[in-house]
């Protein structure tokens, strides 16, 4: 379970966290690994379920923060996902 008090905390139950890069896995090679960046930004958000019909009554939602890197196409990274339909 997430803890929302920690990270940069943008409301209740919405804050961004920083995961830094864990040790070189043997099977990898020491190119491969120093390629990776040292930290990636994400963020969590729990959404609380109110329906009575469904059995969840919340869900925890972790995005990453890294448009600028992971982006292939210019409009994925604007925000505006309805106008990008290649996302």
């Amino acid at each position: 379970m997430s803890d929302f008090r920690t990270g940069i905390r943008y409301g209740k139950d919405d804050h961004s966290i920083q995961i830094d890069k864990p040790s070189c896995p043997t099977w990898m090679s020491k190119e491969e690994y120093e390629g990776y960046p040292d930290f990636i930004m994400i963020r969590e958000i729990k959404i609380h379920v109110t329906n009575q019909d469904f059995r969840t009554r919340e869900i925890i939602v972790h995005t990453s923060l890294e448009t600028d890197r992971t982006a292939t196409n210019p409009e994925c990274s604007s925000g505006d996902r309805r106008s990008a339909n290649s996302c």
